[in-house]
């Protein structure tokens, strides 16, 4: 899934950061229509496996672990497979896939000035 407007669409309105504090805005729009108690912001999540029964065990970096029918993976390709990895049941076709995607450096400009975000926009 990709955003449009790319990297300026990661500048989150005050309002936006203050509800979702550790996420951008299209961590947002993924997520804006899933009850609170479905939601694991900044949760390091260590592996994902698949039960025999259908269901999805999620496994934190903190030992817990939960069961559910769906999950959402929003990060990168690279911790995607990571995550899958740690399950050890990645598939050829999601090892492919995940592992297509190439990376470029950028520069980030740490800052708590809000008028930098709308001056890069224009």
């Amino acid at each position: 899934m990709t955003i449009s407007g790319g990297r300026y669409e990661y500048c989150l309105p005050s309002s936006a950061s203050l509800k979702y504090p550790h996420s951008h805005l299209y961590v947002k729009r993924i997520v804006s229509r899933l009850p609170p108690s479905q939601l694991h912001l900044s949760t390091p999540i260590r592996a994902l496996e698949t039960t025999p029964d259908g269901k999805v065990l999620l496994k934190t970096a903190g030992g817990k672990e939960e069961l559910y029918d769906h999950v959402i993976l929003a990060c990168h390709s690279d911790t995607s497979l990571a995550i899958l990895d740690g399950g050890e049941q990645t598939t050829p076709k999601e090892r492919e896939i995940l592992g297509s995607f190439g990376w470029n450096k950028n520069e980030a400009v740490l800052h708590c000035d809000t008028n930098v975000c709308a001056r890069v926009q224009h």
